[in-house]
Parts: C-alpha cells; structure tokens; sequence
C-alpha cells in the first residue's frame, strides 16, 4: 500500500522539477538514481536515501522540510509555506519592499489589538 506522504513527498518533486524544467532522466543523472527509480518516487512507491535527498534539495534551491513536510522553517521553528515564499521568489525589490511594509503594519495592527 502506498503511503500518502510517499505520495505528497513525490508531487512536491515533480513540481519542483517542472519548474525548473526538468526531465525525470535529467533530474536522476544529477542526483544519481535510475530513471525508474526517479519514476517511482515521483509516484509515492520509492523513496530516496539521505545523501540523495540532500543532493535533491542542493538542485532545487529549497529545504528538507519542504520536500519532506511541504513547508520551510525559519530559525525560530515558524513554519513559511511554500506558497509565500514562491511569491517572494518571483517578485521584484519594490514588490518584496511593498510585503514589507504590509508586514509592518499588520504588526502594529495585530500588536494595537493585543493590547486592548
């Protein structure tokens, strides 16, 4: 029976690999794996060993944590998702100025409700 992380690990790579646009023989010769073996992770029914997962994330420019829980940490154990931190990776200086500033505020905000 396949696990249903197996599965979810395997869609954060294919996606992560679409991205970059990557064949499943091209993203396999990187890491060092089989074709079908790279195959049978995308799809939940392998998965990779330590050093290859770690090869994994080198290639796609992203966590453990994302590969593995589909998210990001930072320092303090906040967890970032995916979906934010791809929204900063394709923004420009003015756009992440502008979050920013939209972070700020909903801080004073949040912080100005606390203490009511």
């Amino acid at each position: 029976m396949i696990s249903q992380l197996y599965v979810e690990i395997g869609e954060r790579i294919r996606s992560k690999r679409l991205a970059l646009h990557l064949t499943q023989a091209q993203l396999s010769e990187k890491i060092g794996i089989s074709d079908n073996h790279m195959s049978e992770i995308e799809r939940g029914n392998d998965r990779l060993s330590y050093d290859k997962l770690l090869r994994l994330c080198e290639i796609f420019d992203c966590s453990t944590d994302y590969i593995l829980r589909g998210c990001n940490t930072i320092e303090d154990g906040v967890e970032i998702p995916e979906s934010i931190i791809e929204v900063f990776r394709k923004s420009d200086s003015k756009e992440i100025a502008l979050f920013e500033e939209y972070i700020r505020l909903y801080s004073k905000i949040r912080n100005y409700n606390s203490q009511k």
